[in-house]
Formats: structure tokens, C-alpha cells, sequence
């Protein structure tokens, strides 16, 4: 818990935000925490050329926000996490 509390201060995200994205990853791994859901309904108002687009940039964000974590925690006591990805 601890851990999730220091990765959503360094994220400026909530520990519940960081508590739901482990769950998320933990049940379908990093194709479910990447899914856009879209709730039924009205017609998106973004078209699919920028979802595409936002995408990318979600999973460049997750990546290096992966590398400047696993350079910032210390290495005793963190598993298996190593400071060279």
C-alpha cells in the first residue's frame, strides 16, 4: 500500500486511481489497463484517427512514467524491480 501511495504522489493521481489501475492490470494485464471503454449511447465526439492518437501518447506516458519510477525506487525492498528496464 505504501508503494501505491508513493507511485500516485509521484503521478499527482489519487491511491484509489493507482489501487484500480493494479486491479485492472492484475485481471487482464496491460491490454485491459490500456481499454477505452465507451458507455452506450450518443455518437463519440472524437473520431477514431484521434483516439488512435491519444492512445499513443497514453502508452508513452504509462512507459515513461514506468522508467522514472523504477529509477527513483530504491532498490531494497521492491521485489523483483530492477533500475535497469
Amino acid at each position: 500500500m505504501k508503494e501505491q501511495q508513493e507511485i500516485a504522489k509521484r503521478l499527482a493521481k489519487d491511491t484509489s486511481t493507482v489501487t484500480r489501475w493494479l486491479q485492472k492490470y492484475r485481471v487482464g494485464g496491460l491490454s485491459e489497463l490500456l481499454a477505452i471503454k465507451k458507455a452506450p449511447g450518443e455518437k463519440p465526439k472524437i473520431d477514431d484517427a484521434a483516439l488512435l492518437a491519444l492512445e499513443g501518447l497514453k502508452i508513452l506516458f504509462l512507459y515513461f512514467n514506468h522508467l522514472i519510477l523504477l529509477n527513483s525506487i530504491p532498490s531494497k525492498g521492491c521485489g523483483n524491480f530492477s533500475k535497469n528496464p
